[in-house]
């Protein structure tokens, strides 16, 4: 074998070796021979060849070896071979969904854009959607368009001043991976008379951090 797929366990087994030899009873010893730029990442146990380390596609997607198999015959004869392992691409969970903004401005046009949602995946080539998912209070309030979230309706500072929705990302790899179902709190932020502030913070703060209690803004009437 000289496949491997990645994020397996450091040791574990890429393969084992034999060699054609005319003289049928020998036995062979293997060693690494100068010139395989990663004979450093493997080890050989006896005729089995193990990685080192875990590995990781996104990092290193080959490697290049070079084994001697040589014989107990009198005297001993060797052969030389440059081997690639090639590494499996697994499809990986995205870490982390992000959003641009945290706060909605009061008294703004129906179907306004909050913010845009991104999506911090280890395979950094995936495309993701982005869905509601069950446990976001306010999510009805809300839409979802491609990586756009919108507000349906003008917020109203006096009747709501925070939301909580609940997003989930999936990735496009196979087998599709879902992100951390991620829970946002966004504050509704009315229009300013007199300074804006809550302690020493002002203006506005980014979220989420689910069961953190989201800041209020002091309602300047």
């Amino acid at each position: 074998n000289s496949t491997l797929t990645e994020n397996g366990s450091a040791g574990a087994l890429v393969g084992t070796l034999s060699t054609s030899d005319t003289e049928a009873g020998d036995t062979h010893a293997y060693t690494f021979a100068l010139g395989g730029a990663d004979n450093s990442a493997f080890t050989i146990t006896g005729n089995q060849l193990t990685i080192n380390a875990s590995a990781n596609y996104d990092l290193k997607s080959s490697y290049a070896i070079r084994i001697t198999s040589t014989d107990n015959g009198t005297p001993p004869l060797s052969y030389t071979k440059d081997f690639t392992v090639t590494i499996t691409d697994q499809n990986e969970a995205p870490a982390e969904i992000l959003i641009s903004n945290s706060f909605v401005a009061e008294n703004g046009t129906p179907n306004a854009v909050v913010g845009t949602l991104t999506t911090v995946d280890p395979d950094t080539s995936n495309s993701h959607t982005y869905t509601f998912e069950t446990g976001g209070a306010d999510n009805s309030a809300f839409t979802i368009t491609g990586n756009q979230l919108t507000i349906n309706s003008s917020a109203n500072y006096e009747l709501k001043s925070s939301y909580t929705i609940k997003i989930t990302s999936t990735d496009n790899g196979t087998p599709a991976n879902p992100a951390q179902q991620n829970l946002y709190y966004f504050l509704v932020v009315p229009p300013t008379k007199g300074t804006l502030s809550v302690g020493n913070s002002i203006g506005y703060m980014n979220f989420p951090a689910p069961g953190v209690n989201p800041l209020r803004y002091r309602d300047w009437e």
